[in-house]
């Protein structure tokens, strides 16, 4: 691993409705079967793994990430690019601020708490910790979500997805 500070952080703006100065700190390259472990002052953890295909860019969306106090969303913005958010335990309310503010459209939640039956499909657990509607998804577009699906209100991609091993 190799790590190069940015002396002075670069510095610009981001966001296409309010504007968020972001600073760019550091570069670190990775070798194959190398990770990184991002934590903040809150305990939440977040991997990011090297392969020699490139990248897990998640820890696994219903263990170790959920584990770290974190859960992901598919957003878009208004140009139709596609970003994955990760939403600390606690801190829905601002994640919502932040999608109405900019604005984004809220595609669906990835995740956890999805338990499998023989047959291959994961079904909703709505005991989750994080409340209900949290879905997992295996390679499936949630194209009924893409129009509809408001900051607030989106629905799980549908409450049985099929799973397939990856």
């Amino acid at each position: 691993m190799r790590y190069t500070p940015i002396e002075p952080p670069r510095s610009f703006e981001v966001g296409l409705s309010v504007q968020i100065e972001m600073k760019d700190c550091a570069r670190v390259q990775l070798e194959p079967d190398e990770q990184i472990t991002f934590v903040t002052e809150s305990g939440t953890e977040f991997d990011v793994a090297r392969k020699e295909f490139g990248y897990y860019a998640t820890p696994s969306l219903n263990g170790r990430l959920r584990d770290f106090g974190l859960r992901a969303a598919l957003v878009r913005n208004r140009l139709g690019r596609y970003f994955i958010m990760l939403i600390e335990r606690g801190k829905d309310d601002a994640f919502s601020r932040y999608v109405e503010d900019e604005p984004l459209r809220l595609v669906c939640r990835m995740g956890f708490d999805v338990r499998s039956n023989k047959r291959g499909v994961a079904r909703l657990n709505s005991r989750s910790e994080f409340g209900r509607g949290w879905t997992l998804l295996h390679g499936r577009t949630c194209k009924s979500e893409f129009n509809r699906a408001t900051p607030t209100s989106a629905q799980p991609c549908s409450t049985a997805v099929r799973t397939r091993q990856l």
